[in-house]
């Protein structure tokens, strides 16, 4: 039987020997993850403002016709 650990990050079973550059790995992984998370985040809010000085500019056209 091959001896293993779980990651703490990913929950999966890594083979004791892969440990160490696997948690490398998969740090890495999770600081890109949660990045692209607050990116997305940032994106949805632009898009929201966008979307609503939209709706202001269309009804300003419309009041000034």
């Amino acid at each position: 039987m091959e001896n293993t650990l779980v990651c703490k990050i990913c929950e999966q079973p890594v083979l004791a020997e892969r440990f160490q550059r696997h948690s490398a790995k998969c740090k890495e992984a999770a600081e890109i993850k949660q990045k692209i998370m607050t990116v997305k985040e940032k994106l949805f809010l632009l898009i929201d403002k966008a979307f609503h000085l939209k709706a202001q500019l269309s009804t300003n056209a419309a009041i000034h016709k």
